[in-house]
């Protein structure tokens, strides 16, 4: 016999919980970008050598996607939203956090210099890093499968 589903269930919490996410991170992001050019904005034009302006303001445009996500996912809690665009909105989040960690976690944080493997700051903190990302994107793959 299946169990009849109440409405706030272990996926509404993990929504809720990944909202709020995206919601701080996007603040976050937008916050430390009208007080400074820094964190990943800086790394990237760094690995591209570029000061480019449109690559200074990654973190801008990360943080403000960012928002719009969190945003997204909080309003389909509450099915303010059609759930064909919850899972569409999620599919998209999924993408860009996919991009997000590949750019983050390979190609500024872990160098290969002469044979060598470099992890910055450290492996253990990279790794740790790396499995917070995994169960990030292994949310969002959750509640894109969400039942509607």
């Amino acid at each position: 016999m299946r169990r009849q589903s109440t409405g706030l269930n272990s996926i509404f919490f993990l929504q809720l919980a990944v909202a709020l996410f995206f919601l701080i991170l996007g603040f976050q992001g937008i916050i430390s970008n009208m007080s400074q050019n820094s964190g990943f904005a800086r790394e990237m034009a760094r690995f591209i050598n570029a000061e480019n302006p449109a690559v200074q303001k990654t973190e801008l445009i990360m943080g403000i996607i960012s928002l719009v996500a969190g945003l997204l996912l909080f309003l389909g809690l509450f099915r303010f939203m059609d759930s064909r665009l919850v899972v569409i909105s999620s599919v998209l989040i999924f993408i860009f956090w996919l991009v997000r960690f590949v750019m983050v976690r390979f190609m500024t944080e872990l160098v290969i210099r002469n044979g060598n493997i470099i992890f910055s700051p450290d492996f253990s903190t990279w790794l740790l890093s790396v499995s917070m990302d995994v169960i990030i994107l292994c949310s969002i793959w959750t509640i894109a499968r969400r039942p509607a």
